[in-house]
């Protein structure tokens, strides 16, 4: 008899400890949550002139830096929202597809209207996230600075 209570005990130890991992797995896979609500005041946006969120792990957004998670906003003042995003701090940028007709995969044409989240400096603000919670942001910009 002791020795039946004995293995139930270990298998309920194990039975709760699968339990604790699965609990814990499942809370990891939240991972990081990001939500921008971007607005652009430069133009109109549309399914045609669509704004592209972009989420990177560096402050260098340019310069050949590839974005981690990117999303397409066809309104004003919509919400793209990122989840398990694997990096933090994340920095977050947008640009304007004014003459509606380029393709992401392609680069952005030159004059395109950019904008990013910065301080009054102009630098690029370091947004940090924690696993299983979501950091709301707000990104407005217009057509005053453009890429090159």
């Amino acid at each position: 008899m002791r020795n039946l209570i004995e293995s139930f005990l270990r298998v309920g130890q194990r039975t709760v400890a699968v339990a604790g991992l699965t609990v814990g797995a499942a809370w990891a896979t939240q991972g990081r949550s990001l939500e921008v609500v971007v607005t652009y005041q430069g133009g109109e946006v549309s399914s045609t002139n669509v704004i592209y969120v972009t989420v990177y792990d560096t402050s260098n957004m340019q310069g050949g830096a590839q974005p981690i998670a990117w999303q397409v906003v066809t309104e004003n003042s919509e919400t793209a929202s990122f989840s398990n995003l694997t990096a933090s701090p994340v920095y977050v940028a947008a640009l304007y597809d004014e003459g509606g007709n380029w393709d992401w995969q392609f680069g952005v044409p030159s004059g395109s209207p950019a904008g990013r989240i910065e301080d009054a400096s102009f630098a690029p603000v370091a947004i940090e996230l924690t696993a299983g919670e979501a950091v709301t942001v707000e990104l407005t910009f217009n057509d005053a600075f453009r890429m090159p």
